[in-house]
């Protein structure tokens, strides 16, 4: 008797590349229509933050540290602002679709 499980697993394929260069807080572009979810890392520790017109800062932001990546779920038409933490730098925002 056989017990394999078998998973529907979404594939999300890389769609659109933004880089964010960041001192204080700067926004991408808005995220393109099919975007569900995007990956973001970075030269420089960083915040960060996803909305429709957000700000990112030291007090209710996401912190990444330098080299990390992260992926976070997204809208189509939100933007994610970045922000330093102690040094200026710049993020890779990967905006990846089904």
């Amino acid at each position: 008797m056989s017990l394999a499980l078998s998973y529907d697993i979404p594939v999300f394929v890389p769609a659109v590349y933004q880089v964010v260069t960041f001192d204080g807080s700067a926004q991408s572009a808005a995220f393109a229509v099919g975007t569900r979810l995007i990956r973001i890392s970075a030269n420089q520790d960083c915040w960060y933050k996803i909305g429709a017109n957000p700000t990112a800062n030291q007090t209710d932001s996401c912190f990444l540290a330098k080299g990390a990546i992260d992926h976070r779920e997204v809208l189509a038409g939100q933007k994610i602002a970045v922000a330093k933490d102690t040094a200026a730098g710049k993020a890779s925002v990967t905006e990846e679709t089904l």
